[in-house]
C-alpha cells in the first residue's frame, strides 16, 4: 500500500502543477509513478533488511524474521527495485534522476542511521515523503522551487 500511495503522490504533483496535461504526458507520469513505487519498495526492503535483528524479537512474524525471505533475497530486491526506479527516473530526465537519487540516499540513511537520530530521522522520513509531490509538479516542468529546499 505505501508503494502505491507514493506512486500517487506523483500523479497528484503532476497535477497540481500541470492539470490540463495529465493524459497528454501520460507515459512520463507513469514513469514518475514507477520510480516512487520501486523506489519505496526498495526502501521497505532496505529497512526491513536492517531491521531484522529487532523484527526477531518484536515482531517475528515478519518475512526475514519469520525465515519466509532470506535476509540476502531481501538486499537483492531491493536492489532491482532501485534500478527499475532509477532506470524510470532516467528515462524522464536528468533533474528527476538526481532527485530519485537524494531520495534513494535519504531512504538508506534512515535505514541504516537515521531512525536512530529521534527528530533528524524524522524528517529524513517527512523529506522522503515530500519528495514524490515535488517529483511529480517537476515531470511536468514545474521546476524546483527555492522555498521548497
Amino acid at each position: 500500500m505505501n508503494c502505491i500511495m507514493m506512486g500517487f503522490a506523483v500523479v497528484v504533483g503532476a497535477a497540481i502543477v500541470g492539470l490540463g496535461r495529465l493524459l497528454t504526458e501520460w507515459m512520463d507520469i507513469a514513469l514518475g509513478f514507477t520510480t516512487a513505487f520501486s523506489l519505496t519498495g526498495c526502501s521497505m526492503a532496505f529497512n526491513d533488511y536492517f531491521d531484522r535483528e529487532i523484527d526477531a524479537i518484536n515482531e517475528p512474524s515478519r518475512p526475514i524474521p519469520s525465515g519466509e525471505v532470506k535476509p540476502a533475497r531481501a538486499l537483492q530486491i531491493s536492489l532491482g527495485l532501485s534500478l527499475l526506479g532509477l532506470t524510470a527516473a532516467f528515462l524522464t530526465g536528468p533533474s528527476l534522476l538526481v532527485l530519485a537519487l537524494i531520495s534513494l540516499a535519504l531512504m538508506i540513511l534512515y535505514s541504516t542511521k537515521g531512525k536512530r537520530l529521534g527528530l533528524m530521522g524524522n524528517l529524513l522520513v517527512s523529506m522522503c515523503i515530500a519528495i514524490p509531490f515535488i517529483y511529480g509538479g517537476m515531470l511536468m516542468g514545474g521546476g524546483l522551487p527555492p522555498t521548497s529546499i
